[in-house]
């Protein structure tokens, strides 16, 4: 079979016109199926191969944050987070014990070249995306690695308050619910027990933070709501 007089579509990528057929009547299922199917090369096959977004002024430097001070993978310490076009730099402290990270101390510094810090530069501090990049920093081993969701969104990196209601995914639920039963099936204290296991560093989770895990799992459907007292421990 020979294509003749054929283009790609310049959004798809598909080569969505052919004129004529050779031996193929123009309406033939066999040109429907291969007007489908072939692509231009010239097209990325999958939205993964899209090159990412480029950085606009605000966006977080994911390259650049830094901890200045504490324990890697902890909050006890001081994380600087850089932003695209800003001439000040952000210094910053979360604390990370509640269900969503909570900014607890912010230092402005300005520009080595003699900038100041005036009234303009405090509205506009994102302080929701500073406290978000800094956990992400924290969380990902002070940045040691990313998640495939991060790999194939970087947006979300650059705008982590976006994203941050939706780091706790399915899968975290799940883990959070097989490690109460199986705590249980060994007669460990199961609250302590996660704690532990999802432990950042060495510091265990407090147990406030999975209490609040506990109750998303059950809302969820991943816990059973009498996990607590059953004795169908093999469910």
């Amino acid at each position: 079979m020979k294509m003749k007089n054929c283009r790609a579509d310049p959004v798809s990528g598909v080569f969505a016109h052919a004129t004529h057929f050779v031996g193929l009547s123009d309406k033939s299922p066999d040109i429907q199926l291969s007007l489908a199917s072939v692509k231009a090369d010239n097209f990325p096959e999958t939205p993964d191969e899209l090159p990412p977004p480029a950085p606009i002024k605000g966006d977080v430097d994911t390259a650049g944050i830094t901890r200045v001070s504490g324990t890697l993978g902890t909050d006890d310490g001081l994380i600087s987070v850089p932003l695209v076009g800003h001439a000040t730099r952000y210094v910053v402290r979360v604390d990370l014990s509640g269900s969503a990270p909570r900014l607890v101390e912010l230092r402005v510094i300005a520009a080595d070249d003699g900038g100041d810090i005036d009234p303009n530069t405090m509205r506009t501090t994102p302080v929701r995306r500073l406290a978000s990049a800094a956990a992400w920093f924290i969380t990902q081993a002070d940045g040691q690695f990313l998640t495939v969701d991060e790999v194939r969104e970087p947006r979300r990196l650059s705008r982590p308050e976006r994203a941050a209601s939706r780091h706790l995914d399915a899968d975290h639920y799940r883990r959070v619910s097989a490690a109460l039963m199986s705590a249980r099936r060994i007669g460990a204290p199961a609250r302590e027990a996660v704690a532990v296991q999802f432990r950042t560093a060495d510091k265990p989770v407090p147990l406030a933070t999975v209490d609040r895990w506990i109750r998303e799992a059950k809302a969820r459907g991943y816990l059973r709501r009498d996990w607590r007292t059953t004795t169908d421990l093999d469910a």
